[in-house]
């Protein structure tokens, strides 16, 4: 894995963890907008205790991306976090020459799919445990843009 001059994580245990054992004893921040989706009273819950919930078929159907999983968040509201926290991230670290963050696929692929490569899909983007992607990406003021994509 690469090293970096900061380290980032989404705040959630297993991300924490996470760093831990790969850069132990590296100093990182949390950066909570990170965090994975907010399934809301779905959390934890398997397919066969879901498949009879109305609230369940209606949050999986929805094409809108504004159905709420109850005591969660839409889809809509998923990305659009996501998608302003990143902007601020970008913010953040502009004079940093290498940041590594450790966060979750589904922020992953929306951040992927929202600033770099809308043909590819949210769920193409997302990496296989462990793995992730090295960004390169080019700040100037308050624009950036992400100029290469490599697998790590």
């Amino acid at each position: 894995y690469p090293e970096a001059e900061k380290y980032f994580t989404s705040g959630a245990l297993r991300a924490n963890d996470t760093i831990g054992i790969l850069y132990e004893n590296k100093d990182f921040e949390e950066v909570k907008g990170f965090f994975e989706y907010n399934f809301g009273d779905f959390e934890m819950k398997s397919y066969e205790e879901l498949k009879d919930n109305k609230d369940y078929i209606n949050w999986i159907t929805d094409k809108s991306l504004n159905f709420k999983c109850p005591g969660g968040e839409s889809k809509e509201e998923y990305r659009k976090r996501i998608k302003e926290e990143f902007v601020i991230f970008i913010k953040k670290i502009k004079d940093v020459n290498s940041a590594l963050v450790i966060s979750h696929g589904g922020t992953i692929g929306t951040i992927l799919e929202e600033f770099y490569d809308s043909n590819k899909s949210f769920y193409e983007w997302q990496p296989s445990y462990g793995r992730g992607y090295k960004l390169e990406i080019e700040i100037s003021n308050s624009e950036f843009k992400i100029l290469n994509i490599t697998e790590i």
